[in-house]
């Protein structure tokens, strides 16, 4: 979007903005250009987006046209899901600096997590993102339960450089959220035949994770990439409190950890026998070599 030089010019082409996204559908992107507005270094610029931005949503929210994951599919692989994180982004400051009402800001997120989301090149600012908007010691165990579940659920048939990843990225919401440790640990539960998790419930609420455990995890222990299945077994100890920082995890490839698989030096050669074989069938004088010849 451009934007004119000083307040006054900011705040005109927000009410332009604005006036366009709330008469017409096909303008409602406009709304992802006054988001950008929001994430500027210029606070005064914040602060008159503020109001406009503000009066935007709550006429958006009426018409359920507010949040990205709205619009069509085929759209969102268009864009490459630039807009999907910019609307995230620019909500939670919405949110976490300005007091902006909108309960339904982590049911958006928790549906846009989905098998896709390990394979996308923008894999590495979501997760980033997910990891900032669930640093809240303060959210509901159930919420932070139905994430770990859904990312345990789905690192069922991630790649390796994501699974190394999204592992310290589960463990570390154990670690804020004690209350949601029974996933991994609960000495009184009764015993279940089924997961009681439902993977088709698009509210975490209603979801059941709390329910349930990460059964996963376990099974990931098994996983034929040694690292992943290192990373999967944190769990069969106390977690440490410190967190890990997933940051240097984010941007990890298959071709890193190919490379650093080729760079390991294998174990050093096992003797097999006290003394030296010689020959085929050994000496002359051995058992093998009386009763058998080469000819």
């Amino acid at each position: 979007m451009e934007r004119e030089p000083g307040a006054a010019g900011v705040r005109r082409a927000l009410g332009r903005r604005l006036e366009a996204v709330l008469a017409s559908r096909s303008e409602a992107n406009a709304v992802f250009d006054i988001l950008a507005v929001l994430q500027s270094e210029d606070q005064e610029e914040i602060q008159e987006a503020v109001r406009t931005c503000s009066r935007l949503f709550g006429a958006l929210l009426e018409r359920g046209e507010l949040f990205v994951g709205q619009l069509p599919s085929e759209e969102m692989v268009m864009t490459g899901g630039a807009l999907s994180l910019l609307a995230l982004n620019g909500l939670f400051i919405l949110i976490h600096k300005h007091n902006l009402e909108y309960p339904d800001f982590y049911r958006k997120l928790y549906g846009l997590l989905d098998p896709s989301v390990f394979h996308v090149k923008y894999r590495a600012r979501f997760f980033h993102l997910a990891d900032l908007f669930l640093s809240s010691s303060h959210l509901p165990a159930y919420l932070v339960a139905a994430f770990a579940k859904r990312l345990a659920r789905l690192a069922l048939t991630a790649p390796p450089e994501a699974l190394l990843m999204v592992l310290p990225f589960i463990c570390n919401l154990l670690r804020r959220h004690p209350a949601c440790r029974v996933l991994v640990h609960r000495p009184h539960g009764p015993e279940l035949d089924a997961d009681p998790y439902d993977p088709g419930e698009e509210d975490p609420a209603q979801s059941r994770a709390l329910e349930s455990s990460l059964w996963e995890l376990q099974a990931l222990q098994r996983h034929y990439h040694p690292e992943v299945s290192k990373a999967a077994s944190v769990i069969n100890q106390a977690l440490s409190m410190p967190e890990v920082s997933i940051a240097p995890l984010l941007e990890l490839t298959a071709y890193e950890i190919f490379e650093r698989d080729l760079k390991k030096k294998g174990p050093e050669p096992v003797p097999l026998e006290f003394i030296p074989a010689q020959g085929l069938l050994g000496r002359p004088g051995e058992l093998c070599a009386q009763h058998f010849t080469l000819s």
